[in-house]
């Protein structure tokens, strides 16, 4: 008598290891803080000055006082780079050119690189 179909399921550790047996392995092109940011940037850009400042509120308010004080240290940082390039604002208010990749919003990120 054949086996039926749902004797041959695989679910839990076996699954796993069958999987990683028959699969490539996934690497991803970006962290996934680089694209919950990039999703996150796209959102704001569309939307109105006073929602995107509420939003950002939202965001800044349930953090933890370490998240806070690494916040604020890495905004007074950001804050002396760019006058130091000459660069107060956003990209918008300074005249920065976008570029598209992809249907994603890339911006000139300030000297420095890392956020």
């Amino acid at each position: 008598m054949p086996a039926r179909e749902e004797d041959f399921e695989l679910r839990g550790p076996l699954q796993a290891e069958v999987m990683a047996a028959l699969w490539y392995v996934y690497r991803p092109k970006y962290e996934q803080s680089e694209l919950l940011a990039r999703s996150i940037r796209r959102r704001l850009a569309q939307a109105s000055a006073e929602s995107r400042r509420e939003a950002l509120l939202g965001l800044v308010e349930p953090l933890a006082q370490d998240d806070l004080d690494d916040l604020v240290r890495y905004m007074r940082k950001l804050k002396k780079r760019r006058r130091a390039a000459g660069r107060g604002g956003p990209p918008e208010a300074r005249g920065a050119r976008q570029v598209s990749a992809g249907g994603i919003e890339l911006r000139d990120r300030s000297a420095g690189g890392a956020p």
